[in-house]
């Protein structure tokens, strides 16, 4: 038995990586990509985001509030034409 009271036979608790330097890595990844190779990566990002959403079983609530977001960010456009654009 170890410390933790684990038999020797007991596989080890897995030990995570600082999450400030898995986004550091994968920061120098992404800038070492090239520009078609970095559009990829987010277009599969999102394609990721939305399959999870989809996924979810919520996909009612996910709509609601994706929507809700467009509409606030269509109010924030609108707002900014109306004040600048003549």
């Amino acid at each position: 038995m170890d410390r933790l009271g684990l038999s020797d036979d007991h596989p080890a608790i897995p030990v995570f990586p600082d999450p400030r330097a898995v986004i550091a890595d994968d920061a120098r990844r992404f800038r070492r990509l090239s520009d078609s190779e970095r559009w990829q990566e987010l277009f599969a990002l999102h394609a990721w985001g939305n399959k999870q959403a989809v996924a979810s079983g919520r996909q009612n609530e996910t709509d609601r509030l994706w929507e809700a977001e467009e509409n606030r960010w269509r109010r924030i456009q609108a707002e900014l034409f109306s004040r600048h654009v003549r």
